[in-house]
């Protein structure tokens, strides 16, 4: 369904090339976007108009998430994946939610990276990884917000059980590159406050849609109880010192938060992953390493 605005402002270092030893957070990917392959397998880049979705995308081994099992996914291009339906309405709100939205829309089993309101029409590249057994890999890399210069580069990776890596059985990592805004500055009916509480954020995190059960980066001080974040959290959000961050299943129906440092994270044998080099790190700030790697705490429920 689309609706009328008003316009408005993602371990195995040894074996990568020299360039990305002074590599960007936009290099910082897990699972590189612009290098043809990911893993050694080809990715599936598509385009989207403003507000719409992708899919449904058959998961070649099903995803537990809040434990309920799903065998398909749908790519949301204003930075999500849902389960049951596509969500094209553009605008981001605060977890939990469950019943319908400011649109009328249903509330759905929500992953998101970066609730926002982006457009891949004028730039920028929506691609998904299916084909590896046992993970989900979907990518928005360096796409625009609406109306705006503004562009983001996220990914959201899902592990399902029998995956190469180990991973555990509903896993879920969120992993960011160049971060440099968030969208609008006037939404609908802008003198009555719109349709919108939450001008200038984005919303990060996991809504199971029943209103109780959610998880955001906010046990690692950023940003809100309900997962909305503003442009003061894109240094922790961006930095490999710090992210990726995982969603770990915690066998009670909820999720533990942790950020694992890019230096950390496990590859596959015979696979290559866009690891920076160390002096990288050291050179992004490792002054925000220990946050994520110290401090963890099962999800919020409400």
């Amino acid at each position: 369904m689309q609706h009328s605005k008003i316009r408005r402002g993602l371990v195995s270092a040894s074996l990568l090339l020299a360039p990305l030893l002074f590599a960007s957070p936009a290099e910082a990917l897990w699972f590189n976007p612009n290098a043809g392959t990911i893993f050694n397998t080809p990715g599936i880049p598509f385009n989207l108009q403003d507000d719409d979705h992708f899919g449904p995308i058959g998961l070649n081994t099903p995803f537990n998430f809040f434990g309920t099992s799903y065998t398909e996914v749908f790519f949301n291009s204003n930075g999500s994946l849902t389960f049951g339906d596509g969500r094209d309405s553009w605008d981001n709100y605060t977890f939990p939610a469950s019943g319908t939205d400011q649109f009328g829309d249903t509330i759905l089993p929500t992953i998101a990276p970066f609730f926002d309101d982006h457009d891949n029409r004028y730039g920028g590249t929506l691609s998904f990884i299916n084909t590896l057994p046992g993970i989900f890999v979907a990518t928005w890399d360096n796409v625009p917000l609406y109306g705006r210069t503004e562009t983001n580069s996220f990914q959201a990776v899902l592990f399902s059980a029998g995956n190469p890596m180990g991973m555990d059985d509903g896993l879920i990592v969120f992993n960011y590159g160049d971060l440099t805004g968030t969208g609008g500055t006037c939404d609908n009916d802008c003198g009555n406050g719109g349709w919108e509480d939450s001008i200038g954020t984005a919303t990060i995190g996991l809504n199971n849609g029943d209103g109780v059960n959610y998880a955001t980066l906010y046990s690692l001080g950023i940003g809100s109880d309900g997962g909305l974040v503003t442009p003061t959290d894109f240094a922790a959000l961006e930095n490999p010192g710090l992210d990726p961050f995982f969603f770990t299943p915690n066998g009670q129906g909820g999720y533990n938060i942790s950020a694992v440092p890019f230096n950390q994270l496990p590859s596959i044998p015979g696979y290559t992953t866009n690891v920076p080099e160390p002096m990288t790190l050291a050179l992004m700030g490792l002054g925000l390493a220990g946050i994520g790697a110290a401090r963890r705490r099962q999800s919020s429920t409400g």
